[in-house]
């Protein structure tokens, strides 16, 4: 990725605590179908006091530098994991059901490819950017992405912890369209309004959390918080086909949204460099939704 293997050691720690990270989904979820929300939210606090005391101590005082910021990652989930998979072992036990199974596959396997196209979408840029720019070039477009994609992370990601459960409960009611039109209405609304004031206001807010080489982004901010606009939509539209479980179309849009992604950032970004990262991101997301 790189051109080198001097980072080698800073992928291998990140993979362990994606990993962690990914096996702690298991309980979290199980506590979010139970709606425990308030055991939730606790447990989900107390990993990130931790994780920024760790930064706080490994960055600052102990001056690892980026290993420290990987590395925090990692010993965070390796105390939460086994404590949350403790937790749902202690009241669900350890069992097999082959049928269960089978449906579980069947309904999740065209979300494999899914999942794939939509991290292509999310990460692909950089690459071709490192590629086709500079690392200079890469850290700006990082630093606009963060904040756009802030859009996404403070609004459509609480919103999906209530939303991937309550989407099924909606499906099985007689006013379901209204419901679902009701959601995606107010939904729309509140993304906008996010939006448009992150727009207005990204100048002041880099003035004061970066530094003058990084102001470039200010720019790039209001296309990537519009796009985070219409990739969060579709956690609404796409509701139905989950409930009605055609997984398969999702992963032919995912899939074919990827391939138009790395295109445009091809031809973008060659052209227009950061800018082109940008539209490429925007335009993508358009076609999903």
């Amino acid at each position: 990725i790189f051109g080198s293997t001097e980072h080698a050691d800073l992928l291998r720690y990140q993979f362990i605590g994606l990993f962690l990270a990914v096996l702690q989904g298991v309980p979290l979820t199980f506590l979010r179908i139970r709606e425990k929300s308030v055991t939730y939210v606790l447990l989900e606090l107390a990993q990130l006091l931790a994780m920024i005391s760790l930064n706080i101590a490994l960055i600052v005082f102990l001056n690892y530098g980026v290993l420290g910021a990987v590395l925090s990652g990692m010993i965070a989930f390796s105390v939460s994991c086994p404590i949350l998979v403790g937790i749902v072992l202690r009241k669900t036990g350890i069992g097999f059901d082959g049928g269960l199974l089978r449906q579980m596959l069947g309904y999740s396997g065209p979300l494999v490819p899914a999942t794939f196209g939509m991290f292509i979408l999310h990460f692909s840029d950089r690459y071709f950017l490192n590629h086709y720019t500079t690392l200079e070039q890469v850290g700006i477009y990082a630093i606009a992405y963060k904040f756009g994609f802030m859009i996404s992370q403070a609004l459509a990601y609480p919103f999906n912890l209530v939303w991937e459960n309550k989407r099924f409960v909606f499906h099985q009611s007689i006013d379901r369209d209204v419901l679902y039109n009701r959601v995606l209405v107010w939904f729309t609304f509140v993304l906008l309004v996010a939006a448009l004031v992150m727009s207005l206001f990204i100048v002041e807010v880099l003035r004061v959390m970066t530094t003058p080489a990084y102001m470039g982004a200010a720019a790039l901010v209001p296309l990537i918080a519009f796009a985070y606009v219409f990739n969060s939509l579709s956690l609404v539209t796409g509701a139905p086909l989950y409930a009605e479980k055609r997984t398969k179309v999702i992963g032919l849009i995912n899939m074919s949204a990827a391939v138009v992604n790395i295109v445009l950032n091809v031809a973008l970004i060659m052209a227009f460099g950061v800018w082109g990262a940008a539209w490429a991101t925007l335009l993508s997301f358009v076609y999903v939704a």
